[in-house]
C-alpha cells in the first residue's frame, strides 16, 4: 500500500509539473503574440508615416516629373515636325507615337492619325511604283527575248533557205546529169 501511495504521489507531482509547464508555455505564447501584435502595429504606423512623408515630398517631385514629361513631349513633337518637312513619314509617326505615349493629348493623337494616314498612302504609292517598275522590267525582258528569238528565227530561216537552195541546185545538177546521160545514150 505504501508503494501505491508513493506512486500516486509521484503521479500527482508529475501532473502538477506538467500543468505548471503548460501554464508557463501558455504565458510565453501570449507574450510572443502580444509582441507580434505590437510589431505589426509599429510596422503599420511606420508605413503610414512613410506614405505621408512620400505624399509630402512626392508632390514637388511629381510636378517636376510632369514638367519633364511635357518638355520631352514638346521636343518629340518638334522633331516630328522636322521629320515632316524632310518628308520622313516613318520617323514622324514613330516620334508622335512616343510623344503620345508620354501623355495622351488630343492634338497629338490627331497629328498621329494624320501622319499614319499619310504614311499608309505613301507606302501604297511606293508599292504601286515598285510593281510598275517590276512590270516594266518584265516587259523589257520580254522585248529582249522576243528580239533574240526573232534573230534566231531569221538565222534559221536563212540557213534553211541556203540549204534548200543547195538542195535544189544539187537536185538540178543531178537531173541535168541524168538528162545529159540520157541524151548521150
Amino acid at each position: 500500500m505504501l508503494v501505491q501511495v508513493e506512486t500516486r504521489q509521484r503521479q500527482a507531482e508529475l501532473e502538477a509539473q506538467r500543468q505548471a509547464a503548460w501554464q508557463q508555455q501558455q504565458v510565453l505564447v501570449a507574450r510572443q503574440r502580444d509582441r507580434q501584435i505590437a510589431l505589426a502595429a509599429a510596422a503599420e504606423a511606420l508605413r503610414l508615416q512613410a506614405r505621408q512623408q512620400q505624399g509630402l515630398l512626392g508632390a514637388p517631385q511629381r510636378q517636376a516629373f510632369v514638367g519633364q514629361q511635357l518638355l520631352a513631349q514638346k521636343n518629340l513633337v518638334a522633331q516630328s515636325q522636322v521629320a515632316q518637312r524632310q518628308n520622313n513619314l516613318e520617323q514622324r509617326v514613330s516620334l508622335l507615337e512616343s510623344a503620345n505615349s508620354l501623355k495622351r493629348d488630343d492634338a497629338i493623337t490627331d497629328q498621329l492619325a494624320d501622319a499614319k494616314a499619310k504614311l499608309a498612302v505613301e507606302r501604297q504609292k511606293r508599292l504601286v511604283a515598285e510593281q510598275a517598275a517590276r512590270d516594266a522590267e518584265i516587259r523589257r525582258l520580254k522585248v529582249v527575248e522576243l528580239e533574240r528569238v526573232k534573230t534566231q528565227l531569221a538565222a534559221e530561216q536563212e540557213k534553211k533557205a541556203v540549204l534548200e537552195t543547195a538542195r535544189r541546185q544539187a537536185l538540178a545538177a543531178k537531173n541535168q546529169a541524168e538528162y545529159d546521160t540520157f541524151l548521150d545514150e
